[in-house]
């Protein structure tokens, strides 16, 4: 899921009356990179996974700095969630999830976004005893439990980093360092708490039962094949992980996928 923080701050102060605002920024209006966010039902938070627009990510012992230890920094030239970068997310983030070691049966909830719907990416997540459930296109605000609590504080926390970074640069030009910024995911994704996570999948009716068997069963049929209902109702029983993957589109400046779209 694929979204955007639009500029640092959405007001300012200015006489009324006065035809032009001046409002400062720090000249990077059209950069962007995408924050890819998880969590389960059980309140867990999984490792942020920045994708930069660049071709490659700079050597940190070159430039003098270094990234956040609690995220991890990948790069393309769209920055934007692709085939290559989901296998990643799942090979190095998803697949390290508490106990996902033993692989245990869990549902893996996705928007429509087409590099979460790759058939390679849904046969890598099937070797992890993972099933997809896909929110149906127009849904993800009523379904999508990041949408519904987690993604607005989470970009929040990052504006106000950002106001704190430029009000000590007033006199001076740049922009904030790849470095700086998978600082602020990582303090911004820190604040998130797992009271907060829990009350955005109650808010989506995820932490009903019955619904969520109502899902999983549909789901899972989809996979097993006929030949396997028969045991739908044991494997019901078993404790079943429910997590939600989300890409947060993160700023810095106004939106620039259609000029790469054409």
């Amino acid at each position: 899921y694929q979204r955007r923080v639009r500029g640092p701050e959405n007001h300012t102060l200015e006489k009324q009356g006065e035809k032009q605002i001046l409002i400062r920024t720090a000249g990077g209006e059209k950069k962007n990179c995408t924050v890819v966010l998880c969590v389960s039902q059980t309140g867990e938070k999984l490792e942020p996974q920045i994708i930069f627009k660049r071709k490659k990510i700079p050597n940190p012992k070159v430039n003098g700095d270094r990234f956040s230890k609690n995220v991890s920094v990948s790069a393309n030239i769209k920055g934007w969630m692709n085939r290559e970068t989901m296998k990643h997310w799942i090979n190095n983030i998803f697949s390290k999830r508490k106990n996902g070691i033993w692989r245990p049966p869990s549902l893996l909830i996705l928007d429509q976004f087409s590099a979460h719907k790759d058939w390679d990416i849904i046969k890598l997540l099937e070797k992890y005893n993972v099933h997809c459930l896909f929110i149906p296109a127009g849904l993800t605000p009523i379904l999508q439990p990041l949408d519904k609590g987690i993604n607005k504080p989470f970009k929040t926390y990052i504006k106000h980093q950002w106001g704190a970074w430029i009000s000590t640069r007033l006199n001076s030009k740049g922009l904030a360092s790849i470095f700086q910024i998978s600082r602020w995911v990582a303090n911004s994704w820190e604040k998130i708490n797992s009271e907060t996570i829990l009350n955005s999948f109650t808010s989506c009716v995820l932490e009903e039962e019955q619904e969520i068997d109502i899902v999983i069963q549909d789901d899972v049929d989809d996979y097993i094949g006929d030949n396997e209902k028969e045991e739908d109702a044991e494997e019901q029983e078993q404790e079943i992980n429910i997590v939600i993957q989300d890409d947060v589109d993160d700023y810095i400046g106004d939106n620039e996928k259609e000029e790469d779209a054409e």
